[in-house]
C-alpha cells in the first residue's frame, strides 16, 4: 500500500476513502491478473459493505519492468577490470 487517506478527524466517519497501490511484476500478464484482480476484489467489499457507489478505480500510469542485472554486470566487469589502486 502506497496511501490511504480518509477523514481529518478521528470522530468523524468518512463517506469516502482513498488507497494508493503499487503493483510490480516482471511478466504483462501477471501484472494485468492481478490489477483485474483488486478491481474485483474492491468491488466485491464494497458490494459487501452496502456501498451505495461502486468504487472508483483509476490507474494513473504504468511501465515495463525494468532490468538491471545486465547493467550492474556491465558496471562490475569494468571495475574489476580496473588496475587496482594499491601498491604490493
Amino acid at each position: 500500500m502506497d496511501t490511504f487517506a480518509r477523514a481529518r478527524k478521528n470522530n468523524i466517519i468518512p463517506d469516502q476513502a482513498e488507497l494508493g497501490l503499487t503493483v510490480r511484476s516482471y511478466k504483462a500478464d501477471v501484472r494485468k491478473q492481478a490489477l483485474a484482480a483488486i478491481t474485483r476484489i474492491t468491488k466485491g467489499e464494497a458490494l459487501a459493505a452496502g456501498a451505495t457507489k461502486e468504487p472508483l478505480i483509476e490507474h494513473y500510469e504504468s511501465t515495463d519492468s525494468v532490468y538491471t542485472i545486465l547493467l550492474l554486470r556491465s558496471v562490475s566487469e569494468r571495475r574489476l577490470k580496473l588496475p587496482s589502486a594499491r601498491k604490493t
